[in-house]
């Protein structure tokens, strides 16, 4: 019998994820480009990523130069966009992005052209999704404290203690709640495993 286990592989651009189905998809379309096409796209794709303005002519030359239709180029440019900046966001190195573009079988003469503007251009990207990607109010102040009820109408909350959290927010809110022991354990457990996955 032979050996029927999928074998799936895992990319650094992708933050150890396998690629996308639709980006495999679309190297097919980026492979048409010459390398000075895709050097122009390139450059708009990161101008758009650094939220400068896209030089929407500039992408109108290379669809015509490289034969593409509107939804060609629309694909194209969604598809490197996504390569460059998922591997900004998971800082992958410029060696590993173009030995995986070319595992995914990207021309090796373009795999070359996009690592080397993505190694030039990676800190200035990442200056900038750092400074745009989602955040939250960070607290200001916490406090809490801990009541054991031993007197009351319900018998059952007798005994049982009960935990009071204050939370100040940057933002000026104030966030109050109040808890079981166990769920607080429940809380506590739910946010080391979230650190966990954002220090990954």
């Amino acid at each position: 019998w032979g050996d029927t286990r999928v074998v799936t592989m895992k990319f650094g651009f992708c933050g150890g994820l396998d690629a996308p189905d639709w980006i495999l998809a679309e190297i097919g379309v980026i492979s048409k480009l010459t390398v000075m096409q895709l050097r122009r796209l390139l450059t708009q794709v990161v101008k758009a990523i650094c939220a400068e303005e896209v030089e929407v002519e500039v992408l109108g030359k290379v669809a015509q130069d490289a034969g593409f239709s509107s939804s060609d180029l629309k694909a194209a440019f969604a598809a490197v966009d996504f390569i460059v900046r998922s591997a900004a966001r998971f800082t992958c190195p410029e060696d590993t992005l173009g030995a995986e573009l070319q595992q995914l079988g990207l021309p090796v003469e373009l795999v070359s052209t996009l690592a080397k503007m993505y190694g030039k251009e990676l800190a200035k990207m990442q200056a900038v999704l750092q400074e745009t990607s989602l955040k939250l109010p960070s607290l200001t102040d916490i406090e809490w404290r801990v009541d054991f009820l031993v007197a009351g109408s319900n018998m059952r909350s007798l005994g049982v203690p009960s935990v009071m959290l204050r939370m100040g927010v940057a933002n000026g809110d104030t966030i109050s709640c109040e808890m079981t022991a166990q769920k607080l354990t429940v809380l506590l457990a739910e946010l080391k495993s979230a650190r966990a996955l954002m220090d990954r």
